[in-house]
C-alpha cells in the first residue's frame, strides 16, 4: 500500500515557525489525540518488528510537559515488548522554561 505523503512549501523560516507552533498549541489541548497518534505508531513499529526504539519529545513554553508525560507513559506500557528512550530537549531550554512557571 502507497501512503500519500504531503509536502509543504513555506515562503520563510518565520513563516514554517509560525505554522509549526500554531500546531503545537493543540497538542495540550487534545492529549488524547496525541496519545493515541504516538500508541498507534508504536503499535505499528512492533508489528514491524521493532524492539528497542527512541523518541524525542518536545518541552517548551507551548506544550510544556505534555509531549514528555506522554511518552513517559507509553515507554511504561509499552517495556514488555519494546524498549523506549525518551529523549528530551537540552538544559538550558527546560531551565528557561521552568523559570517561567
Amino acid at each position: 500500500m502507497i501512503s500519500l505523503l504531503m509536502v509543504m512549501v513555506y515562503r520563510s523560516l518565520s513563516e514554517a515557525l509560525h505554522v509549526t507552533n500554531k500546531a503545537k498549541a493543540e497538542f495540550p489541548k487534545d492529549v488524547d489525540n496525541l496519545y493515541v497518534r504516538a500508541s498507534r505508531l508504536i503499535r505499528e513499529s512492533v508489528e514491524s518488528g521493532v524492539t528497542a526504539m527512541r523518541a524525542f519529545v518536545e518541552v517548551d513554553t507551548t506544550v510544556r510537559f505534555t509531549c514528555l508525560d506522554i511518552g513517559l507513559e507509553l515507554a511504561k506500557e509499552w517495556a514488555e515488548v519494546c524498549h523506549i528512550q525518551i529523549v528530551g530537549p537540552l538544559l538550558s531550554p527546560v531551565l528557561l522554561l521552568l523559570s517561567k512557571l
